[in-house]
């Protein structure tokens, strides 16, 4: 067996001090020259930027997901066992689609600041087009605030009670 070695701490400390060193350097460079200082600038503003919009779509998509299943629990237990397989299946479609819709609407406002005021303004950017209530081919109902900070969605589930989505 080989003895262990040991690490010396002074060829350590003059190891980190040559690195410190370096980067200081580098960064005396960089902020020597103007268009070096404003490519980082514009990097560091990017990154801050994209971690900004990634916690705010998560942080939504959350929300989101925690009121859909507090509304689907509320709606499962009211569903009665009368329901045809196509009734199944057109509930099933519309909460899906509601659920579209909200994720949609979200991405809109963290683009835009602002819900939009009717629903085709989400497509083709953020959905490749607003669905259709499978039954009716009508629209889904759709109500935003006047200020376009809050909105309601909603669809009318085959028992006749609403499966409705809002958001803030």
């Amino acid at each position: 067996m080989e003895p262990a070695s040991f690490i010396d701490p002074v060829a350590l400390q003059e190891k980190a001090q040559e690195h410190k060193e370096t980067l200081s350097q580098k960064l005396r460079e960089i902020l020597d020259d103007p268009k070096k200082t404003l490519y980082a600038m514009i990097g560091c503003a990017v990154v801050i930027a994209l971690i900004f919009i990634s916690w705010v779509y998560l942080s939504q998509s959350l929300q989101a997901k925690s009121t859909v299943k507090q509304q689907r629990s509320v709606k499962q237990s009211s569903f009665t066992g009368g329901q045809t397989n196509n009734s199944k299946g057109f509930d099933q479609r519309r909460t899906s689609d509601i659920t579209q819709i909200d994720a949609a609407l979200r991405l809109y406002r963290a683009k835009n600041r602002v819900y939009p005021s009717v629903l085709s303004a989400l497509a083709p950017v953020f959905l490749a087009s607003v669905p259709l209530d499978p039954e009716t081919n009508k629209d889904y109902n759709y109500q935003p605030s006047l200020d376009l900070q809050s909105y309601t969605i909603s669809a009318t589930l085959s028992d006749g009670s609403d499966y409705q989505l809002s958001g803030n």
